[in-house]
């Protein structure tokens, strides 16, 4: 079964048994999909990383409050949101705070960074904040003052240390009009490192602007900008050590000058402590894309102004860049060579400059309408996953396709849908999920004239996960109780269910001593497996009884296999056996509960009795006799397939033991049958 997704959902299973709380999980409905904060007026303008567990931690400006704030979620592998309803606040000072962007803190949280005019609406200097990976805010409240100088800061962007830390740069104009690029480091306690206010990256004359930052690889960071200093617009780059010393040429190497305009520089790591950058350069009169590498010492690596990416007809727009995993970058762009309407292209290049795909770039999206502002993540494999904002439907949604290494697409012609609901859906921006796919996430209107974030996983094949999937563990006397549910299989061959004994303190509840566990390994364990039902568009119910369990405290996980051998684990679920009590008559609620056609129904006995179970209407006909006989002790279950019409049903159940017939059970419990 493909897809099947790390899950921690509990479902009502037995009456007088203890049951897990319910998480959320990843929607597969493009116009769904999962909400990260749908509070008042507008959040705008997401941005997203890794939490480094198949999770991510997104960050958003916020209106909320009637002016502009930083807000933070982080939302689990599972789709689960773990922070806050709707965010925890990052920054909520004064004026409006925008522009926000983060870096992991190598432990699971983020160091964020942003513009904020606290000092004043003509004023704007840099802030930061840590956020760890329970969504507690580390630093001085409201952030920690990066640069606070005169005049205008603003546009920063950040890249991790490798320390827990961070390094920031930005757009500084305390030199005057020009702008000029400043950097700081602040490390994983919230102290500044370098010079008060930033160290100089470039102050050249004219304007240096649009910056972005790599890290260098050891403890520094590579910073490229567009620069004017020389009447026309050309790129630049400057390499600055941990210690805040800037490596090359003063203000700054040349990566591309000469002739043209060239603007809106992105780069990444070329795995050597240099970095590969691409632009869009007008040399030719219209906007191409181009690339070049720079290496640790400051010196390009190709020849002449740069590979040429893509030079078709007309403009090529918002090229942006990752890695390909061997020295070499995979680039893509929104282009304008049909003339009329903005397609999506990306292009290889390898480490010596080679571009390894078709002339001009292989199409990603040459859908109806205009398919624009990629971003792009490595699939880990030589290949890339790429999302756009998409006007085929007419209004703006959000797609995705994957390229694999050598330049072939592998999901839906022209992309698989991420969001397609009402309105528009905008601004999106991806990150790895760890495994081959993606997190997605953007700026929704679903909502009406305001503005939401909302995201999505999309796995490696191209396909959302399953949708309302559960599970869920039942502790009952000395059995465990395991029931889960699908909503769509795929080659599932069935489901291993592992157990894994959980140290207690010594306590007269628990025969282990701390420390100590039931199985040496200290791992999971086979407990048993149950067959899937291959493929299948239709919701199945599974369950599992784990008998005759000792006292104690037990975790327990699914391992989905398909029949081609891959598999998927769930996320574990926790149930404590505190005593080893006699198993009672009792009557669980059906489930699912409302049903549709199918429903189980539970019920425990205490020793051999005689049963009888049937179900009536509301107006006490009975419509059907599920079961009429002896039956075990312990815990039993029959299914109801119904095929009768929607409505309210009561099933009613009548035990008496075998052997003491004065031991005597009668209940009745409601139930919905939904067509």
């Amino acid at each position: 079964m493909k897809n099947f997704i790390p899950f921690s959902t509990a479902v009502l299973l037995l009456l007088l048994c203890p049951l897990m709380p319910a998480v959320a999980q990843w929607s597969a409905n493009p116009s769904l999909n999962n909400a990260i904060c749908t509070s008042s007026s507008d959040q705008l303008l997401p941005t997203i990383i890794s939490d480094g567990s198949g999770g991510a931690i997104i960050t958003w400006t916020d209106f909320r409050s009637g002016n502009n704030n930083i807000y933070a979620q982080r939302i689990n592998a599972s789709g689960a949101v773990q922070w806050t309803s709707n965010g925890v606040a990052i920054c909520t000072a004064v004026n409006n705070q925008v522009d926000p962007t983060l870096t992991p803190d190598g432990s699971g949280g983020a160091i964020i960074t942003w513009r904020d005019p606290r000092s004043g609406i003509f004023n704007n200097d840099i802030y930061a904040q840590r956020i760890d990976a329970n969504g507690a805010v580390q630093w001085t409240s409201n952030g920690v003052a990066i640069c606070t100088v005169t005049e205008h800061q603003t546009a920063p962007s950040i890249s991790s240390d490798g320390s827990g830390g961070a390094i920031i740069t930005w757009i500084d104009q305390r030199n005057g009009n020009d702008a000029d690029i400043y950097a700081q480091r602040i490390n994983a306690v919230g102290a500044l490192q370098w010079t008060a206010d930033g160290v100089a990256i470039s102050t050249a004359a004219s304007q240096q602007y649009v910056s972005g930052i790599i890290s260098d690889d050891s403890g520094g960071a590579i910073i490229s900008w567009s620069d004017s200093r020389s009447g026309s617009v050309d790129i630049y780059a400057q390499r600055i050590d941990s210690n805040g010393t800037v490596q090359w040429t003063a203000d700054g190497a040349a990566v591309r000058t000469g002739i043209g305009s060239q603007d809106y520089p992105g780069l990444i790591s070329d795995g050597s402590g240099g970095a590969i950058i691409t632009w869009l350069d007008n040399l030719s009169g219209t906007n191409d894309v181009y690339a070049q590498r720079i290496n640790a010492s400051g010196a390009v690596q190709w020849a002449g102004s740069g590979v040429p990416v893509c030079t078709a007809a007309d403009n090529q727009e918002v090229p942006t860049i990752t890695s390909d995993g061997s020295g070499g970058a995979i680039i893509t762009w929104s282009d304008l060579r049909s003339g009329s309407e903005y397609d999506l292209y990306a292009q290889r290049i390898a480490a010596n400059g080679a571009v390894q795909w078709t002339a001009n770039g292989a199409v990603i999206s040459a859908a109806a309408n205009s398919q624009v502002v990629p971003t792009i993540v490595s699939d880990g494999s030589g290949g890339a996953i790429i999302t756009w904002w998409d006007y085929r439907g007419g209004n703006a949604d959000i797609y995705a396709q994957r390229i694999s290494g050598v330049g072939v697409v592998q999901w839906t012609s022209n992309g698989v849908a991420i969001a397609t609901a009402v309105g528009n859906q905008t601004s999106s921006r991806i990150t790895s999920n760890g495994s081959g796919g993606a997190i997605i996430t953007w700026e929704d209107y679903r909502g009406g004239a305001t503005s939401d974030v909302y995201a999505a996983r999309v796995f490696s094949d191209g396909s959302l996960p399953v949708e309302l999937v559960t599970f869920a563990a039942a502790a009952c006397g000395s059995f465990v109780m395991l029931n889960w549910n699908t909503a769509t299989e795929v080659n599932n061959y069935g489901f291993e269910v592992e157990r894994k004994q959980i140290p207690l303190p010594p306590s007269v509840d628990s025969p282990f001593t701390k420390g100590e566990t039931s199985e040496s390994s200290g791992g999971f364990i086979k407990a048993g497996f149950v067959e899937g039902n291959g493929t299948t568009s239709a919701p199945k119910d599974y369950s599992f009884n784990d008998k005759n369990l000792p006292t104690g405290k037990y975790a327990y996980r699914l391992k989905q296999i398909d029949r081609d051998g891959r598999f998927e684990y769930s996320q574990s679920v926790e149930v404590t056996i505190t005593r080893s009590a006699p198993i009672q008559f009792a009557l669980a609620q059906n489930y699912p509960n409302p049903f549709n056609p199918t429903t189980t129904i539970r019920y425990s006995l205490p020793d051999r009795s005689s049963v009888r179970i049937v179900i009536t209407n509301v107006l006490g006909q009975q419509v059907a006799t599920l079961e009429n006989g002896e039956r075990e002790a312990g815990i039993n279950e029959v299914q109801w397939r119904a095929d009768v019409a929607s409505g309210i049903y009561f099933y009613r159940i009548e035990a008496t033991s075998v052997d003491d017939p004065t031991r005597h059970f009668v209940d009745t419990k409601k139930m919905l049958l939904l067509r």
